[in-house]
C-alpha cells in the first residue's frame, strides 16, 4: 500500500457517494514494542492526507498474547475489542453527519 493508491481509494469512494473507512490495524510487532516512529501504515495514511482510524488503543486492556492466533491473526477477543471500537467511533461519526449543523 502506497499514499497515492490509497489516495485514489478515498477519492474513488467519495466520488461514487459513499464514506471511506481507513482502519489501521497494528500488527503483534507493532504492539509488542514502543515506536519511535509511526508505523508504516500510519506513515502511510498520513502521507496520503488520508483520515484514518488508529485501532491500536482499541486493544490495550488485553494482553498481547490474548490477542493473536498463532498466524498472527487476531483471536475472537481481539476481533471483539476491535468490532466494539470501531462500531463505537463509526456510530459517532455517522451520527455527526445526521446532525443539523453538517
Amino acid at each position: 500500500m502506497n499514499a497515492r493508491l490509497l489516495r485514489t481509494f478515498v477519492d474513488t469512494v467519495q466520488e461514487e457517494g459513499s464514506i471511506p473507512i481507513v482502519v489501521f490495524f497494528p500488527s503483534k510487532q507493532e504492539l509488542q514494542r514502543p515506536q519511535s516512529t509511526s508505523p508504516v501504515g500510519i506513515q502511510v495514511a498520513q502521507a496520503a492526507g488520508v483520515a484514518y482510524l488508529d485501532s491500536t488503543p482499541c486493544f490495550s486492556a488485553i494482553p498481547l498474547s490474548d490477542l493473536y492466533m498463532p498466524e498472527n491473526h487476531y483471536t475472537l477477543r481481539g476481533n471483539a475489542a476491535l468490532a466494539t471500537c470501531v462500531a463505537a467511533v463509526l456510530n459517532k461519526e455517522l451520527t455527526s453527519l445526521d446532525s443539523p449543523n453538517n
